[in-house]
């Protein structure tokens, strides 16, 4: 893990970072703890109509709608954002 994201999230952004690249993608992993962790690497979340949220962050970003009724992120949210973190380098 980049020594800059060790330092710019506190223990908890980080285990959800870390359980983000869990096999397989967690089923309890809560929306709220998804958007925090967004926000301690940089990330400005922009909302759109709806429940729609997007992520930006230097010319990167990423959408998805905010899951209600419930609190948890849904696995395939969870896939997305790993692919995500993938494809512009943020890897543990």
């Amino acid at each position: 893990m980049p020594a800059v994201l060790v330092f710019s999230m506190n223990s908890k952004q980080r285990k959800t970072y870390e359980a983000i690249f869990a096999m397989p993608a967690p089923r309890n992993l809560l929306w709220a703890d998804l958007e925090s962790l967004f926000k301690s690497l940089g990330f400005v979340p922009i909302k759109g109509d709806g429940s729609k949220v997007t992520f930006e962050k230097g010319g990167a970003s990423v959408s998805f709608h905010r899951p209600h009724p419930q609190k948890e992120a849904k696995p395939y949210q969870i896939k997305a954002v790993r692919a995500f973190f993938d494809a512009i380098g943020e890897k543990p």
